[in-house]
């Protein structure tokens, strides 16, 4: 492909990815995330996270 994110990035892997909960390495209490807001990059594809509201 010949388009900015291949560009920049490269070719974008095809294996599927292993997931873990995020925790605090101190005390490994895990972090609920109940609600996250976004900002939205005008007239590009991308958006990034901005607000991240925790329980």
């Amino acid at each position: 492909m010949n388009d900015s994110y291949h560009r920049i990035h490269g070719e974008v892997p095809t294996h599927e990815v292993v997931w873990e909960l995020a925790c605090d390495d101190e005390s490994s209490n895990e972090f609920h995330v109940t609600d996250i807001i976004y900002e939205k990059a005008i007239g590009k594809g991308i958006a990034k996270a901005k607000h991240f509201l925790w329980s």
